[in-house]
């Protein structure tokens, strides 16, 4: 019989194998807003358990898989705390123990998913083991996420931040997987390789909208491993990622971006944003979804590359792809009305730019 208890414990021995630090989060509860807090482990795993338990069935609880770095604990000391506002990114996670792969049924945004279409995640999840397997990775931790299944495969990868080799990789893996199995029914979240990433508490209740007879609310369940769980090397995460469709090449030339006029136009939106951040070469802005105002900081940012382009992205798999230059500012322009014309077509770049810092009064 299923023990959601002993899942949590569980579940907490079997990701956490050794010391670390790890938050607890509970977003956007319905009366204490964002509630948070990090547990040092394994010394006080009773009281994250504690903490976890309180939260189920009340609100989605999740956990970061990737240990963070320990002066963290300060924010909330082996306890949770509501209405926080910062919590874990990139720069704050000390290494990858694991790869995660979130394989979810095609459904409406804020619903649970009906037995129907769980089944077909099933069988995607099936397919992805039995192909990895192939490839020769070791067999992974297999857990229901209430609404879909997840595949946790065990690697062991530095996290320098944002801007590192291991988000490029786990990226890219992710990309062919989902390019190799998505299907009309179900599909694999290309959205996860953020060192950051949290996953729903193994041993709490899903509560996606309403639980209603056809679609219910679930416990969120981990298949405890009886053999100890190997890692994937680097050289076959390596060439599962080198399956992945290349990037599409920008025009020549250089985007023509800068710091300032990207903030201008962050600014002029009315999105509130961190201060910026090393990311592949250029600079990363986390701030709330464009797209979804459920989808708060550091849910989404603003990207520009290198050569001075701009891009946006949304970590919700829902939100789609993302925003590549050109979209990027027809969003901005739709909510400010004052980015013109000459910009989205990139005729006359440098001219429009400087309009375009003039219209925002950037100093």
């Amino acid at each position: 019989m299923f023990d959601p208890h002993q899942n949590i414990i569980d579940a907490i021995n079997t990701l956490f194998f050794e010391p670390c630090v790890v938050e607890v989060r509970a977003p956007k509860t319905l009366k204490l807003g964002t509630v948070s807090g990090y547990f040092e482990l394994p010394e006080h795993l009773d009281e994250m358990a504690a903490a976890v338990e309180e939260y189920s069935g009340k609100s989605n609880i999740y956990w970061t898989i990737n240990p963070v770095h320990p002066d963290l604990l300060s924010r909330a000391f082996n306890r949770t705390k509501p209405y926080q506002i910062n919590t874990t990114d990139d720069l704050a996670v000390t290494k990858r123990n694991w790869l995660p792969i979130d394989i979810d049924p095609q459904r409406f945004a804020g619903i649970s998913s009906s037995d129907e279409e769980k089944a077909t995640a099933k069988k995607v999840m099936y397919q992805v083991i039995e192909w990895l397997s192939g490839q020769g990775w070791p067999q992974p931790v297999r857990a229901s996420s209430g609404n879909g299944y997840h595949l946790l495969y065990r690697i062991d990868l530095p996290s320098t931040g944002a801007d590192d080799a291991s988000t490029d990789l786990v990226q890219r893996v992710l990309v062919a997987l989902a390019t190799r199995f998505d299907n009309k029914a179900a599909h694999v979240d290309r959205t996860l390789y953020n060192a950051s990433r949290i996953l729903k508490a193994y041993g709490t209740i899903a509560c996606k909208g309403d639980s209603t007879p056809t679609r219910p609310h679930r416990y969120a369940q981990m298949t405890v491993p009886q053999e100890p769980v190997r890692v994937v090397t680097l050289e076959q995460l390596q060439a599962v990622a080198d399956l992945a469709p290349k990037a599409e090449q920008k025009t020549t030339g250089g985007g023509g971006w800068t710091k300032e006029l990207v903030q201008a136009g962050l600014k002029a939106a009315e999105i509130g944003f961190r201060a910026p951040i090393a990311y592949k070469g250029g600079l990363k802005w986390q701030h709330g979804c464009f797209l979804n105002t459920d989808h708060t900081s550091p849910d989404a940012f603003t990207q520009l590359d290198k050569d001075g382009w701009v891009s946006y992205k949304c970590s919700h798999n829902s939100c789609g792809a993302g925003l590549n230059s050109r979209e990027w500012v027809d969003m901005i322009e739709a909510k400010t009305g004052k980015i013109e014309k000459p910009i989205r077509a990139h005729k006359s770049l440098a001219e429009a730019m400087a309009k375009f810092e003039i219209d925002l009064d950037v100093q």
